[in-house]
């Protein structure tokens, strides 16, 4: 399991770093393929515990609300965000028509969906448009990745107290705590990397961004741990290996780097 995942590392991780730093219109695409590439995983697991979406509801959500930040002014915002809830209400009162008794279920899914992987994987999309907005995406995306790989590792070293055991068993909170260091240490050294590279970034403020990730990033990976076994299902797809599926791998993400935004928006 540890060699496969090492081996899906070795090309995820340089292709994730290289659109981060190339930014534009590759950096969205990729953005929005990753998470509509979620969305089907999302999908195929509620329909394995007897529910669904709208499927062109999400999609559609997903990519739509993923872009809002390209966009300026709040208007795009609202407007996109009231015709998403028509959508999914007409796909509702349709489904309903057709003799569909969990189409109420299944319009509160995709919303589900749509909100949780357009809204918050937006922001992976917004904070590249800050100043310096490479290096604090790089920043909060790796010291999150990090944290979590860390958590991993020293729970299984010396991890004893369960964090979450309905949840997530194999999660301790001695893992967790390692996930909060390794986060903030990675992050705290990519700010002295491009400090010294001449970039103007915070080492102390980017040391801040780490540990607020890692506090807060496995959350995402618990909520999505409650949908998984929901289901009945240990990961969302088979897509990479030794990881699972992409939301396997961005559900802390997901959670993280939105945090990262309204602290650094926080900060000025």
């Amino acid at each position: 399991m540890l060699r496969q995942r090492v081996l899906s590392a070795l090309w995820f991780v340089p292709l994730s770093v290289s659109l981060i730093l190339i930014g534009g219109v590759p950096y969205a695409l990729g953005v929005g393929i990753m998470l509509l590439i979620a969305g089907w995983e999302l999908d195929g697991v509620f329909r394995k515990a007897g529910y669904g979406t709208f499927r062109p509801v999400l999609y559609g959500g997903i990519s739509a609300l993923a872009l809002i930040p390209l966009t300026i002014g709040q208007l795009p915002i609202f407007l996109t965000v009231t015709l998403l809830l028509v959508a999914a209400a007409l796909g509702m009162m349709g489904g309903y028509g057709r003799g569909e008794t969990a189409a109420v279920l299944h319009f509160g899914f995709t919303l589900v969906g749509v909100f949780y992987l357009g809204w918050l994987g937006g922001h992976l999309i917004w904070l590249r448009t800050f100043p310096n907005g490479e290096l604090w995406t790089l920043i909060g995306v790796l010291a999150i990745g990090v944290g979590d790989a860390g958590a991993y590792f020293v729970g299984s070293a010396i991890g004893r107290h369960k964090l979450a055991p309905l949840l997530s068993p194999g999660k301790t909170w001695e893992g967790y705590l390692g996930g909060v260091v390794f986060a903030t240490l990675t992050a705290f050294g990519l700010a002295i990397l491009a400090t010294l590279l001449g970039r103007a970034v915070s080492p102390p403020m980017a040391a801040l961004i780490g540990m607020a990730g890692g506090i807060f990033s496995p959350l995402g990976d618990l909520a999505m741990s409650v949908v998984k076994r929901a289901a009945g299902v240990k990961h969302f797809s088979l897509i990479l290996a030794g990881h699972g599926g992409v939301l396997d791998r961005i559900d802390s993400i997901l959670f993280g780097v939105p945090i990262c935004v309204y602290l650094l928006l926080l900060l000025g």
